[in-house]
C-alpha cells in the first residue's frame, strides 16, 4: 500500500482550476508524510510513469510488494514547487482497506451501506 487516498485530476479539470494533471492527495499515512508529502500535493509521476489515468498509481503499486520503494514526482500547488519523494510501501490492513473503500464510495450511500453490512457480517464470523 502506498498510504494515500486521493482523487485523480484529469487534464480538463486541471486546466479549469489551474492545477497539474495527476493524483491529488486527500489523506495520507505516516510513511508518506515522513517522505515530505502533504495533503493537496499532486503526484504527477510514479516510478517514471506519468499519472495519466485514474488507475496509473494502482497499476504501478499492484506490481510491487510491501517493503519495496517507489519514486514519486510531486507538484505542490500551494508553493508551485515540484520535488521527488521516495516512499516505502506498507502492508494494507483490512480496516484501512474498508476506510478507503468507504471514502471512495461516500457519494454512493447504497454501496456504503452494503460495505458496512458486509464488514459487520465478517466481524460476526470472527474475520479480522
Amino acid at each position: 500500500m502506498l498510504g494515500i487516498t486521493g482523487q485523480y485530476i484529469d487534464a480538463t479539470t486541471a486546466r479549469f482550476y489551474g492545477l497539474t494533471q495527476g493524483y491529488s492527495i486527500v489523506k495520507l499515512n505516516s510513511n508518506v508524510s515522513d517522505a515530505g508529502l502533504q495533503k493537496s500535493d499532486i503526484i504527477t509521476k510514479i516510478d517514471g510513469n506519468n499519472v495519466s489515468s485514474e488507475t496509473t498509481v494502482q497499476n504501478v503499486i499492484a506490481k510491487e510488494k510491501p517493503g519495496d520503494t517507489v519514486e514519486l514526482e510531486v507538484y505542490r500547488p500551494t508553493t508551485g514547487e515540484s520535488f521527488t519523494a521516495t516512499v516505502t510501501l506498507t502492508e494494507y490492513s483490512p480496516y484501512e482497506l474498508a476506510y478507503d473503500k468507504l471514502f471512495h464510495i461516500s457519494s454512493f450511500p447504497n454501496r456504503a451501506v452494503f460495505l458496512l453490512c458486509s464488514l459487520y457480517k465478517q466481524s460476526k464470523r470472527g474475520m479480522p
